[in-house]
């Protein structure tokens, strides 16, 4: 079977990184797998397609409104996929699509190995001895709220370290101001687009999550939240479906600053925490595998033709 994988551009956020972990999942398969870019300039995923054996095509629609493309193949299409579950009952509404054309496929999870182990990582991030890391992965974007991650942080008694990975999408210049304002601008550290997740994700103490639906952005299940976990670490998450999805509802944190740094605290100076935070991502592992969810996608596809 011949698999066309449609992304608007060559960047690499969470989906993108999704789109690449299913292509390799289907050809493993034996199904022949392109990734087409609508959108035409740099970025790491078409070197990435490439080294996994996909053909790529660059379509160069720069100028096409993405927003109404969306919505004029979502009103044609005969099935949706979703991550989430709360995301296809949001589909099915919108679209007027009954429950059955509305299926739901979890995102694959893997553990790749680091490229730089924890000691390194905290010399990259001149961490002081004793300190701890708190790591947020999200682009730079408003929708991600990190504005609520900086005064969460801002609110706790500790001297960590706040790690920012992720792309700027504009929000980065109004992001430094603010921690400065907060007065914690030497402790937080914006890292960019980062790679080496895993490596990061392993000089971590705690994750932190704060995006949500609450200001008009739709999250699925969140890759970052289930990365951190799957690396063993605890990961503080705000109150959002797709989130509890993974959590239950009794494991989120409301979006209160105040809230959330004792959460942060908690997580840091409780080992029950990290046991149950190690415990959860060897379930996320197995529930998320590659082999598993790509046998999900190809039976979807196949049903499809």
């Amino acid at each position: 079977m011949r698999v066309v994988m449609l992304l608007q551009h060559w960047l690499l956020g969470g989906a993108e990184r999704q789109a690449l972990l299913v292509g390799q999942g289907l050809s493993a398969r034996g199904h022949f797998v392109e990734m087409w870019s609508l959108q035409s300039g740099p970025g790491p995923v078409r070197g990435l397609a490439l080294a996994a054996g996909f053909r790529t095509v660059e379509l160069g629609w720069d100028v096409l409104p993405l927003g109404a493309l969306r919505i004029g193949v979502a009103k044609r299409a005969s099935l949706f996929v979703a991550n989430s579950r709360a995301v296809l009952v949001r589909l099915q509404r919108a679209f007027d699509r009954a429950p059955s054309l509305c299926i739901h496929v979890p995102n694959i999870v893997a553990r790749p190995q680091p490229h730089e182990g924890r000691d390194a990582w905290r010399a990259r991030l001149k961490v002081p001895h004793g300190a701890h890391i708190v790591t947020s992965l999200a682009r730079l974007h408003t929708g991600k709220r990190l504005d609520l991650v900086l005064r969460s942080f801002a609110k706790m008694g500790s001297t960590a370290i706040l790690a920012l990975a992720g792309m700027d999408q504009g929000a980065r210049r109004p992001l430094q101001a603010l921690a400065d304002e907060l007065g914690i601008a030497s402790r937080v550290r914006f890292l960019g687009h980062v790679e080496d997740v895993a490596g990061l994700l392993a000089g971590s103490d705690v994750g932190i999550f704060a995006s949500g639906s609450a200001v008009g952005w739709q999250e699925g299940t969140p890759n970052a939240v289930l990365e951190t976990f799957a690396a063993g670490v605890p990961c503080v998450c705000v109150d959002d479906p797709g989130v509890r999805e993974i959590l239950g509802p009794d494991d989120v944190v409301p979006a209160d600053p105040r809230l959330i740094a004792v959460a942060l605290e908690r997580a840091l100076l409780d080992p029950t925490i990290t046991a149950r935070a190690r415990a959860l991502g060897e379930q996320i592992l197995v529930e998320h595998s590659m082999t598993s969810i790509a046998a999900r996608w190809e039976n979807v596809l196949v049903a499809a033709r």
